[in-house]
């Protein structure tokens, strides 16, 4: 992996940004693009950068991807340009061992995104329904296997770069320390499951 050496965080945090959040609206209002439930604690402090389905093996869930550290630049330019408009499929899985491990840390030392993958739901009931499709599918086979999921992103035409969208639980992400993910952060999502997504240039 090599990418040209960049700041990953002086870019405004999320949270800070001047764009809106989606508010909280009930289920079942006409509307061109639905409004998503969050939570306010997340709302609140993380952009929500992408929303839609995660796709593994035979399961989906629908998940909103907030940004928690690391470039938003990056992360815009990977998931807000109508590669992913829908779906993530998580089609590939890598081990994680000791040669994986370094290369992903290395550019986690350059640039990177970090995003929080949670239940998306138009009301709290949907929200419930997809709290336990995440928590059946893609999430008990991270907990349960040594591997890592792994998006392929298409490359466009006329990109420098390619990308890498790799999925981790937190247990795994924290254990392999790529960065740190203060406790302000994780006090935001308690009580929420959650997924570590990171995008890094390739």
């Amino acid at each position: 992996m090599s990418a040209d050496k960049e700041e990953t965080q002086a870019e405004p945090q999320a949270g800070t940004s001047d764009e809106k959040q989606l508010p909280v609206e009930s289920c079942g209002k006409a509307a061109p693009l639905p409004e998503v439930y969050t939570p306010p604690k997340i709302s609140e402090n993380f952009l929500m950068i992408w929303r839609g389905n995660f796709v593994f093996l035979e399961t989906e869930s629908k998940v909103q991807m907030h940004l928690v550290s690391g470039s938003l630049s990056l992360a815009r330019s990977v998931l807000q340009d109508k590669r992913f408009e829908e779906s993530l499929n998580i089609d590939l899985r890598i081990k994680i061992q000791p040669t994986v491990v370094s290369l992903l840390r290395n550019q986690f030392n350059r640039r990177y995104s970090m995003l929080f993958a949670a239940p998306l739901g138009y009301c709290k009931v949907e929200l419930c329904t997809q709290r336990k499709c995440l928590e059946d599918g893609l999430m008990k086979y991270l907990q349960r296997s040594d591997y890592a999921g792994i998006v392929r992103v298409p490359q466009k035409e006329n990109e420098e770069n390619r990308y890498l969208i790799s999925v981790f639980t937190k247990e795994k992400f924290m254990n392999l320390r790529f960065t740190e993910i203060s406790e302000q952060v994780l006090k935001s999502f308690d009580g929420i499951p959650f997924l570590v997504v990171a995008i890094l240039p390739c």
